[in-house]
């Protein structure tokens, strides 16, 4: 989907392939909750130690209360947990589906209430009835308008004071050192191209609002840097709510629910919707008293987590690996594709019989035809298959383009215990990005065994 507005375009995130590209171009989508989510992580007052007094948080939930926040299930309390750093906690048994947070919309912070400020509520309107609108980049602004202009005096400094001050566990704010250790992952190749389009975006951003308004967004204060901190503030935390629109809020205090994925997610309920003037928050499974509430974040690979969120969890239900299909410029006439498009392929899906990702086997199809077959094939061929031959060819290119993929990984699994027994003493960064070399080398390793295994079963 895309949307048209003042300073880019956006196209929605689906979890699975995220690119972020430059002005008038489709914009990278987002992750719908943020914070630390598995062992691996250091504790958040590593990363914010002046933050997460107990008298902030304190403040955050006396001024959550203070604003209509309710808590049906019993009482619960925003806390340190062990290896995850701020999370929240239930004093109470809560069964499954339980409701245990009702938070007003007046504590949502989207595009209605920005609406309303009297200063850069304006701005926006002038600008979208010219340009059209764009949630995303009204929010990341009004957020540094909030925390640069209004500092103390705004509604919502409590909530800012709860944020992360920064984002060094996620890979784009990483040293070039760093991040050289992702070569040979789509990971790396995602965040150098990142890297210069946010730069573009901002460029856009500060010629067509910052520089035309220095009041609201003061030049001194909106630098690239801080543009970063709210853009990933956004990215990390953001909720979608399909009830509302637009759907981009960020809700103060559900985005501290960490993640911990059930063995089996019950697909039937919402367990976050909007009913009345308020968002209801239930329990997507059985919780004992004194224990930490967690949710799921979704079908999300391991690479979209450590992106946005700056964690890897060795237990992803996810575990697809992200893979660029070959191309030549045929692709690009018959099918559309002006590059190799990225697909993430999960050994599970295919050992259950879930065919390759979106189009990719269809595109598979078309790339292993020759020139004169090419121009004879159907669209219904190449969506129910076009022969044995081909179907063949296409899981043997499959297999040499994980085998490359795994080739190219300089790590081993056995490196795994011993990376794990220096979790305490090696950097976040280096560990976290050999932590997810490691859980790729694993993923490709089964892979080459299902598509091996399958390549077995067919004729010759």
């Amino acid at each position: 989907q895309r949307l048209s507005s003042w300073w880019c375009t956006t196209r929605s995130f689906t979890f699975i392939l995220c690119i972020i590209f430059i002005v008038w171009r489709p914009l990278h989508p987002i992750s719908s909750n943020d914070t630390v989510g598995t062992t691996i992580l250091p504790d958040a007052a590593h990363n914010n130690p002046k933050r997460y007094s107990q008298q902030t948080i304190n403040t955050f939930m006396h001024w959550m209360y203070e604003n209509g926040l309710e808590t049906p299930s019993g009482n619960i309390s925003l806390e340190f947990q062990p290896s995850y750093g701020l999370g929240l906690k239930t004093h109470a048994p809560m069964p499954k589906n339980a409701i245990y947070m009702k938070i007003p919309h007046r504590l949502l912070l989207g595009v209605d209430h920005i609406e309303r400020d009297p200063v850069v509520g304006r701005i926006f309107q002038d600008l979208n009835s010219r340009y059209g609108r764009s949630p995303k980049y009204e929010i990341v602004l009004y957020l540094l308008h909030e925390k640069h202009v209004k500092r103390e005096s705004s509604f919502w400094n409590p909530y800012l004071q709860m944020l992360p001050e920064h984002f060094s566990s996620c890979p784009f704010f990483w040293s070039d050192a760093d991040l050289n250790l992702l070569r040979g992952s789509q990971v790396f190749s995602d965040v150098h191209s990142e890297r210069q389009q946010y730069r573009d975006t901002f460029e856009n951003l500060k010629r067509r609002t910052i520089d035309v308004h220095p009041s609201a967004f003061p030049p001194e204060k909106f630098t690239f840097e801080e543009f970063m901190w709210a853009m990933w503030v956004y990215a990390s935390r953001l909720f979608y709510i399909d009830q509302l629109s637009p759907r981009e809020n960020l809700v103060p205090l559900a985005d501290f629910v960490n993640c911990e994925e059930p063995p089996e997610v019950d697909k039937s309920l919402d367990f976050v919707v909007s009913e009345g003037d308020h968002l209801v928050l239930r329990a997507d499974r059985t919780f004992e008293g004194g224990s930490q509430i967690f949710e799921s974040y979704g079908a999300k690979s391991n690479a979209e987590s450590l992106r946005f969120e700056g964690f890897v969890n060795m237990d992803a239900p996810n575990d697809c690996i992200w893979l660029q299909l070959p191309w030549d410029q045929q692709m690009q006439r018959r099918i559309g594709y002006s590059s190799g498009p990225t697909f993430c392929f999960s050994a599970n899906d295919l050992k259950r019989m879930r065919w390759p990702p979106g189009k990719s086997l269809m595109y598979m199809r078309f790339y292993m035809l020759n020139v004169h077959d090419r121009k004879t094939v159907t669209d219904q061929q190449l969506i129910k298959g076009v022969s044995n031959s081909n179907e063949r060819a296409v899981w043997e290119q499959l297999l040499r383009m994980v085998e490359e993929f795994d080739s190219n990984n300089p790590f081993k699994e056995k490196q795994l215990k011993r990376l794990q027994r220096k979790k305490d003493t090696e950097r976040e960064e280096v560990y976290l990005a050999k932590l997810f070399r490691i859980w790729e080398k694993m993923q490709a390793r089964r892979l080459k065994e299902v598509l091996s295994e399958h390549l077995k079963k067919m004729p010759q």
